[in-house]
This record gives structure tokens, sequence and C-alpha cells, in this order.
């Protein structure tokens, strides 16, 4: 039976209301009642924990009592009742082991894990305490004749604590699942739009080179028979062909390109290896505007990386590096590490310079502005740069001192 605490329920309802000051909680739901299950073969035991149990709350919600006197009506209500949040249950009942199997009944069969679970027995030579706790799933064991109100009152605060706190957990995991399966839906459908935007360009593509093919036919014309005035409209027809064309195959390439698998092949390089070549191609872009292109690699810095993604990269910047130069300006490639270790490329120039406002806006695709774009270009090289990087887990990032104090772009592994 239950030894009532020597103070009496009143002193203990204090604790209560004291304790709950250091950190207030709130109900899980909306609900009204706390719902509890007695599962024990003595009437006794029921009235006794009802009646010690009359004034208890917890986060302002009351205890609304089941009762069952045996495990297999036990596990009939709990088969229809899913909102049972504890289970006051004792050993011996029907068979000796009776509430022993209905913890298994509970944990495998239903698998509930939510559900807390006290065991209380008056006779623990059939159910000693460290086996109990060792082999069954529970989390409170007590004997009835050392249960005090205090101790009641306590071990079912803590369970019905833990019950909430699994059941929000619960709520957590249920609204993540739907949350990630919403994202595999919309994640699906962006794929579906993705292939369909490549089908739309391939069309536009094709069917815009059929006009376009019409207007190339200009060229074939012989201009010593036109007036002055109509080989000057033909020539802004050939311009305008020539500037169309090369814009549909920029925007197929770059659409290609950023919606593919980079499948990288990353190996360690010697970045002095690779500027030299880079130098040596672009070298007759800069000789006709008498640029200097000099490197201070006198050390050999090696990173990995995809040797020809980075060579692309490479060739992009020192390019767009060379177009922005004014004749006879200087251009020069050197090396670094940062103090944690990384190591950084910078392709500094002298020419047209960026105002800080747009350093960023350089590496955006489509932008409208013709600020940092060169004669005939389309602004697309810079974001394919960035995104290649970016793939290496590098960064790629530009600054300037402003117009016409040139520009540097730095690149880090």
């Amino acid at each position: 039976m239950l030894a009532s605490y020597e103070n009496g329920t009143g002193d203990f309802d204090n604790f209560m209301v004291f304790s709950d000051k250091f950190k207030p909680e709130q109900p899980l739901k909306d609900e009204n009642m706390w719902e509890v299950l007695i599962v024990d073969d003595e009437q006794d035991v029921h009235k006794m924990t009802k009646m010690v149990l009359r004034n208890y709350s917890f986060l302002g919600q009351k205890i609304n009592f089941h009762s069952a006197y045996s495990a297999r009506e036990a596990k009939e209500f709990l088969r229809s009742h899913q909102n049972i949040a504890l289970v006051l249950l004792d050993v011996v009942m029907e068979e000796r082991n009776a509430g022993l199997k209905l913890v298994e009944f509970i944990r495998q069969d239903l698998e509930n894990e939510s559900i807390r679970i006290i065991i209380r027995t008056g006779q623990p030579g059939e159910a000693p305490e460290e086996t109990v706790i060792r082999d069954y799933i529970i989390n409170d064991y007590i004997e009835k004749g050392d249960i005090t109100t205090r101790r009641l009152y306590t071990t079912i605060t803590t369970s019905l604590r833990g019950y909430r706190n699994l059941i929000a957990l619960q709520d957590s995991i249920y609204e993540l699942e739907r949350l990630s399966s919403s994202l595999r839906t919309a994640y699906t459908r962006l794929e579906a739009l993705d292939k369909e935007k490549a089908k739309i360009i391939q069309f536009l593509y094709h069917e815009l080179l059929t006009p376009l093919n019409h207007v190339g036919a200009s060229q074939v014309f012989d201009v010593s028979e036109l007036s002055e005035q109509n080989r000057a409209i033909l020539e802004m027809v050939k311009k305008g062909f020539n500037r169309l064309n090369a814009l549909i195959k920029a925007f197929l390439d770059y659409f290609e390109f950023m919606g593919s698998n980079l499948n990288l092949k990353p190996e360690p390089i010697i970045i002095e290896d690779h500027i030299s070549r880079i130098i040596e191609d672009l070298k007759p872009n800069a000789d006709r505007k008498k640029l200097i292109m000099d490197s201070d690699l006198s050390q050999q810095v090696s990173i990995t990386a995809d040797p020809n993604l980075f060579d692309v990269v490479l060739q992009i910047i020192v390019d767009n590096a060379i177009n922005h130069s004014e004749e006879k300006g200087r251009i020069l490639i050197k090396t670094q590490t940062t103090a944690e270790g990384a190591v950084q490329l910078l392709i500094e120039d002298n020419g047209t310079g960026i105002p800080k406002k747009n350093l960023e806006r350089v590496f955006q695709a489509y932008d409208l502005e013709n600020y940092y774009r060169r004669e005939g270009g389309f602004g697309l090289n810079l974001s394919k740069s960035r995104y290649i990087i970016e793939s290496h887990g590098g960064k790629l990032w530009a600054e300037s001192d402003g117009l016409d104090k040139g520009a540097r772009f730095i690149i880090e592994l």
C-alpha cells in the first residue's frame, strides 16, 4: 500500500510550485489532462493512487486515470488507446511475470517507445530491481512498501516530462520528414523543369539559327556593286548576325556547363606550370596591346585541383585582365599562402578598375550593365569561373581600389 508523506500532500504541492519556478515549461498541446493507466490486480491500489494524486497537476494539466486489473485487460486497452502517457504497472498479477510481459508487449509488439512505464511491485523477490532495470525498457522501479507521496509525485513528474519531450521530439521529426518530402518533391520538379529548360534552349537554338542562316547569306554579297549607304547597312547586318550567332552559342554552352555535373578529377598540380602555359597561350593577345605580363612564382606551390578545369579558370581570369588593361599596361601573377595554410593565386592589372559596389556583380551572369564586359562579351565567364572554384571547395573574389586603379582577382584553394 501507499505510505503517506509525513507532512501531507499540501506541503508537497507547494514544493512542486517552487520547483517549476526555475524553468517555466509549456504544455505540449492544448490537451486538458495527462492520460495515465494503472495496471494492478488490487483494487485498493487503484483507489489509493487516485486519491493521493487527486490534486496533482503538471504544466497546468491534471491526470485522467484509467484502470486495468490484469495484463490481458491492459493489452486490449492499449491497443485502442494511443495517447497514454504513463503506465503504473504491477508485476505479479494473473501470472508471476505478467507485468514484465506487458512491458515487452508495449515496447516490441506495439513498438511504443514514448509511453513511460513505472514498475510498482509488492513482491520485489519475483522481479529484482537490478534485473528488471537491466533487462526491460522501463523508466522507474518502486517497491510498494517504500512509496511515499513525495516519491510518487517526483517519479510521475519526471516521467510526464520525459513523455512530453519525446512527443515534442517526434513531432519535430515528423515535421522534418514532411519538409524533407516536400523538398524532394520540389527537387524532382526542378529537375524536370531543368530538363525542359535544356530542351527549350536546344529548340530555340535550332529555330533561331534557321533565320540567322538566311541573314548570314548577306555575307556573299558583292559589296563593290553596292552604294556606300548600302554597304554601311550591310555591315550593320553582318555585325548583328555575328553578335546574335555568338550569343546563342555562348548561352547554350553556359547552360550546358552550369547544369552539368563537373565530375571533378582532382590531382596534385604545380601552379607555376599551368601559369606558364596560360601566359604563353595568351601572349599574342597581350602583345597586341603591348602589355607586360610578369609572374612572381619563385616558389613552386602545389595545390590539389582538376587540372583541365583549373586551366579554364586561369584562361578566363588572365584573358579578362588583358581585355581590361590599357595599352602598355602591366599584369602581375603571383602566389601567396594564408596564415591558415590556404594557397592564393593573385592576378593583378592596372587597367579600368571596378567600383566597390560592383565587386560582386562582376560574377553575376546576365547582368545588364556593361561596366565590366569586354566589347563583344556576354558577362558569363566570370560566373563560370566562380562555379568551378567553389566546386573545388575554394573561393574566388575581386578587389579594386576604384575606377582606373586596376583590379585583383584572387583564387583561394
